[in-house]
């Protein structure tokens, strides 16, 4: 049990100790020294003692001020008399804790300014951060603990959101953390697994001006892929293992990419250099933005992937031959980020379209929407929800969701039901300049002959290389 001493006069004390006699009064041992007759009035309960004189009076002061005190609550109308109550307890006792309430710091004389014993409370800054939480669209700051400043808040997730559908394993978390989820009126301690759906209210902790950002990203709807993933493009490029082709192709689609989406930096990671022209004029496109990294250690995709993983890449670029090895696709997996695997034919300048297939898991399909829908809308691509069901058992629930999808970003989705035309024959046959979305999921682990028998049509399309593939975290 801590002693309080509270020194008080006016409206703002009154308030503050029936606050405090209503609801804390047996937490610790209060001494009350007041000459306002109002709060005179108040009954105290036996955690009170209550004196009735006037504070300015030190010789009834002094012997209230002992080393026992733990803080000095000094809140009165008159600053002048606030000022001098100060001085006398100052005079007292040099260490002990005041904490002071004031209209504005700027009405402090600059001597208990200096004071590292001495806190203020500005009584306009809090009315005015109150009147703040009440506007839309501002994030709800929990108050009256911690620091005090904004590092642990509460973030609604509107419907569109980039945080929409997105496991919280997959995201970018440096400087802060989700700890929590409120959903339906209930608390969910946070998992990696879980996923984050519309109108859940997140509860995160870290450094407020990286939560003031955070904010802002969940709540944009548009416009910031590879986010919430992470915020940098990671290129591989392996002189050893990519034809003259693939490293053509991938440094053109990588610096157009740069250009398009909303990410920080570009960054081109080259392995085994052995072509030494091509090696500088790779070098030659380094600039603001766009980073070169040269290894010279012989080191593998494979190991490359897997240093660059504790980096939170937000999106992974690679040529269709790193498919081929299973490690390569277990680090890839690993990586828990999305990865683009270009196109041999279509280069991402020529795309029309952004494609999805049904597939069984409808879960999955839902779950990157936002994702693909955020992507085709920085590029100005269309979007086709390709839906092959033999018996016309179609699923109405994936076309009505991504029609409400398409309606919130003004995105025109085309849905097409099919019969007759298998998907992935219509893959090898369309001239569509397409690039298609693929939920990532652990059946990338299997091996490449097993694809063939899956009867998912989204791993059969990974043996297809013609146009670029999107494999996005689920």
């Amino acid at each position: 049990m801590k002693q309080i001493l509270i020194i008080a006069d006016g409206k703002i004390a009154k308030i503050f100790i029936e606050a405090l006699l209503e609801k804390y009064f047996s937490n610790n041992y209060y001494t009350i020294i007041s000459n306002d007759a109002e709060i005179a009035s108040l009954k105290f309960s036996s955690s009170f003692k209550f004196y009735h004189f006037d504070p300015l009076a030190r010789s009834r002061l002094e012997p209230l001020v002992t080393s026992d005190l733990y803080d000095v609550f000094v809140i009165m109308q008159d600053k002048d008399e606030q000022y001098e109550v100060c001085s006398i307890i100052r005079n007292i006792n040099k260490d002990i804790p005041i904490i002071m309430s004031c209209e504005s710091k700027s009405q402090v004389r600059q001597e208990l300014l200096d004071d590292p014993n001495l806190n203020t409370i500005s009584t306009s800054f809090i009315t005015a951060r109150t009147l703040i939480s009440k506007i839309p669209n501002i994030p709800s700051i929990a108050r009256g603990f911690g620091l005090n400043k904004g590092e642990i808040m509460q973030i609604n997730i509107p419907f569109g959101s980039a945080y929409s559908y997105i496991s919280i394993g997959s995201i970018q978390q440096r400087g802060w953390r989700i700890a929590g989820i409120y959903r339906k009126n209930s608390f969910l301690i946070a998992r990696k697994s879980m996923m984050i759906q519309p109108n859940d209210s997140l509860l995160v902790i870290g450094d407020p001006m990286v939560l003031n950002n955070v904010y802002k990203k969940v709540i944009s709807n548009t416009g910031n892929f590879p986010a919430p993933f992470g915020i940098d493009i990671y290129v591989y490029i392996d002189f050893a293992t990519y034809s003259q082709n693939e490293i053509d192709h991938i440094i053109t689609d990588s610096l157009w990419l740069h250009k398009k989406i909303k990410n920080e930096k570009l960054i081109i990671n080259i392995l085994n250099p052995s072509n030494i022209e091509k090696l500088i004029h790779i070098k030659s496109i380094q600039k603001d933005g766009v980073i070169i990294n040269v290894d010279y250690d012989s080191k593998s995709i494979y190991q490359k992937i897997e240093e660059d993983s504790n980096n939170k890449i937000g999106l992974i670029v690679v040529a269709p031959s790193v498919f081929k090895q299973n490690k390569n696709r277990r680090i890839l997996y690993k990586a828990n980020a999305p990865i683009l695997k270009i196109g041999k034919n279509t280069r991402l300048q020529e795309l029309e379209t952004t494609l999805i297939f049904c597939s069984q898991n409808s879960r999955h399909v839902q779950n990157i929407s936002h994702s693909l829908v955020d992507f085709a809308s920085q590029l100005n691509c269309g979007i086709k929800l390709y839906e092959f069901e033999l018996d016309n058992d179609y699923n109405a629930k994936i076309a009505t969701y991504y029609q409400n999808i398409g309606r919130v970003f003004n995105k025109r989705i085309t849905i097409e039901h099919t019969s007759n035309k298998n998907p992935i024959f219509w893959l090898h046959r369309s001239d569509e300049k397409l690039i298609q979305f693929i939920p990532l999921e652990i059946d990338l682990l299997k091996r490449r002959i097993f694809w063939l028998l899956n009867k998912n049509a989204d791993y059969l399309s990974l043996n297809i290389d013609k146009n670029p593939q999107m494999l996005i975290p689920v």
